[in-house]
């Protein structure tokens, strides 16, 4: 049997979302100590939390022996370890009046990089079995078609609304080739959220209900970057709420069309680069609508993402 086959003919389910949710929920605690208490930067609490929603379904698959492991799978839950032991070694740093920040940002980012060529050059030895998750290939054109058709639209709104659109479209462009050395995070996040929570949260509550508590999730699980890297005001939740709806429904379409989670992925970190590009890090009134329009130009494309709602795809049968 190949190592990506279903052990004993099973696969997740529905009960399984329940111990999901409860590793997810430990691990925002988790997240949210280090977030307040650790002294480590956004950038690496944003990096930690971007991976706990996969080594969720690898913990879940092991324990509840449900699914065969992936080779992706060991290659998330190692990096996780060593987060992990990089975190522990943090902490002995601090208590000793040591601070190695720095280096422990360069280290992860760079493992992480060898983590992601690894990830994406077992997806091309795999790409032909219809089996495998993270086929790179699997209606890889339509995909594109999907990709293309939401950077248009991002495109044209950022030009209405006078935004720096040339640079905005040389950091699409390094997207591109980016994700072959950042695919850690993204599919970090995507493997969960697409690939496990969404089909399961659809089988017991319906495409609709169910892409509406993924997303109510997913943003949620933002919990520790919120007071701490984006500065997140009454408003700023406002918005960051209806945005990951608007890009919840997205992805679940691309994803129930194409089950290519890669081009999942690759909207999700496009989607990223445009808003770090035209943006703040920061997400409140202030830098939403007084010292920017963004916030308008992510009210108006999440509305025109909330009427994919409205297509069959959606409906149960």
């Amino acid at each position: 049997m190949s190592i990506y086959v279903a052990r004993r003919g099973l696969s997740m389910n529905y009960r399984d979302s329940k111990y999901i949710l409860m590793y997810l929920i430990i691990a925002e605690i988790i997240a949210c100590f280090l977030a307040y208490c650790s002294h480590l930067n956004g950038e690496l609490i944003g990096l930690y939390i971007m991976i706990l929603p996969s080594s969720s379904i690898v913990i879940i698959k092991f324990l509840n022996k449900c699914e065969k492991l992936i080779i992706f799978d060991y290659i998330i839950f190692t990096y996780f370890t060593i987060f992990n032991i990089c975190i522990i070694a943090h902490f002995i740093m601090i208590y000793n009046g040591l601070d190695a920040q720095k280096f422990l940002n360069e280290f992860l980012l760079n493992l992480g990089s060898i983590a992601s060529i690894a990830v994406l050059v077992d997806s091309f030895i795999h790409s032909n079995d219809e089996n495998y998750k993270l086929d790179v290939f699997r209606n890889l054109a339509k995909g594109f078609y999907y990709l293309f058709a939401i950077l248009f639209l991002n495109i044209i709104l950022i030009i209405l609304f006078r935004f720096d659109y040339s640079s905005t479209l040389k950091t699409v462009v390094i997207s591109f080739f980016a994700i072959a050395s950042a695919n850690i995070f993204f599919l970090g996040e995507e493997y969960c959220w697409r690939g496990y929570l969404q089909g399961m949260l659809q089988q017991k509550f319906g495409k609709r209900k169910g892409i509406l508590l993924l997303s109510f999730i997913w943003e949620t699980w933002h919990i520790p970057l919120w007071y701490t890297y984006y500065k997140v005001d009454f408003i700023g939740n406002i918005v960051r709420y209806l945005a990951v709806l608007g890009l919840t429904i997205v992805l679940g379409y691309v994803y129930m069309k194409t089950r290519n989670l890669w081009i999942c992925a690759l909207i999700h970190f496009v989607n990223n680069s445009i808003s770090g590009a035209i943006g703040s890090v920061e997400v409140n009134k202030e830098t939403l609508f007084i010292t920017s329009k963004l916030g308008y130009l992510i009210i108006i494309l999440s509305f025109v993402f909330i009427i994919i709602f409205s297509t069959k795809e959606f409906r149960d049968t």
